[in-house]
């Protein structure tokens, strides 16, 4: 979808093959354009990975007009944990994510300089199992191993907090 725009895309994956592998199908879809979507290692389930790629991307770019979130992760055995010991479904389908958008704010800011009105978004996919397969009469919020509904709820939050222009609006 991007790729035929000539934007600069970047493929984030914990898996340098998988990278690969996206990079390949997004390229074959249309070979003659002249720059390829460039691979960043990205590791939802280590804080330092996160960091790490956040700082790398910051490196290269001054600024980032879309940020797609689009990882998630569902069944993990019980006791799956990230490296810092979060529950792993719970870090990165909701902590992971949040840091990572965190961290790459002043890139989105410093774009919505130079853009149009609403030229910059963060784009989230979420899994239908947030509502597919939420308990009747709601989720514990003790338990929020579903990920997905989390991550619902920190969208909405996002998104009061930001408004349509992108400036943070206070508590």
């Amino acid at each position: 979808m991007l790729h035929p725009t000539n934007a600069t895309i970047y493929m984030a994956s914990r898996s340098s093959s998988s990278g690969a592998s996206a990079i390949s199908e997004v390229t074959a879809s249309d070979p003659s354009k002249a720059e390829n979507p460039i691979f960043l290692p990205l590791d939802l389930m280590d804080f330092h990975s996160i960091r790490a790629a956040a700082e790398t991307f910051q490196k290269r770019e001054d600024k980032l007009d879309v940020l797609w979130n689009n990882a998630g992760i569902g069944g993990l055995p019980t006791g799956s944990n990230m490296k810092q010991g979060i529950e792993g479904h719970m870090g990165v389908n909701v902590v992971g994510t949040f840091l990572f958008t965190r961290l790459l704010l002043g890139c989105l800011k410093r774009a919505t300089r130079e853009c149009e009105k609403d030229g910059v978004r963060i784009v989230w996919m979420t899994s239908w199992m947030a509502e597919g397969r939420s308990p009747d009469g709601g989720v514990c919020m003790r338990d929020l191993e579903r990920g997905g509904t989390g991550m619902s709820l920190w969208i909405m939050r996002f998104r009061r907090r930001r408004g349509g222009g992108g400036e943070e609006r206070g508590s």
